[in-house]
């Protein structure tokens, strides 16, 4: 997995959503770590830039601040054996899509049989507000 994140590159802001706290990252040092860990996006015009795949893949939806898109928190980890489907209607997305945030959804094609392995080793290692497992879901957006 991509080198961990430094200090530097993360930042807590105030306690949201009752008592859950959120973690808003430099958004090019997050970019460059995923980048190196193997992920690629459908939604860039950057070096790492890949169409969708249709096969099994572990994603993810990263959403920037669109104020100055220097800060992102990693909001949802999910994984599919179809992605491309599985991301067509994905009911987390117009959650993610308010105003002044941008979600920018990001892939890692892994084999099958390891899909949900890769998917829990995200989501322990990013937190992210939007997976529910034991909790409410998201964070309050201002």
């Amino acid at each position: 997995m991509a080198k961990t994140q430094g200090a530097e590159a993360k930042r807590m802001v105030a306690d949201m959503n009752g008592g859950m706290n959120c973690q808003w990252l430099d958004a090019r040092t997050t970019k460059d770590n995923l980048v190196c860990d193997g992920w690629c996006s459908p939604d860039t015009y950057d070096s790492f830039f890949k169409p969708i795949t249709y096969g099994p893949a572990v994603y993810l939806f990263m959403l920037h601040k669109m104020e100055t898109f220097n800060e992102v928190i990693i909001a949802y980890v999910g994984m599919s054996t179809t992605l491309r489907q599985r991301l067509r209607g994905h009911n987390i997305l117009p959650e993610l899509s308010r105003p002044g945030y941008w979600p920018m959804r990001w892939f890692k094609p892994i084999e099958k049989q390891k899909l949900r392995d890769i998917e829990r080793q995200y989501i322990h290692k990013f937190d992210p507000p939007w997976n529910i497992v034991g909790r409410c879901r998201g964070v309050t957006l201002q």
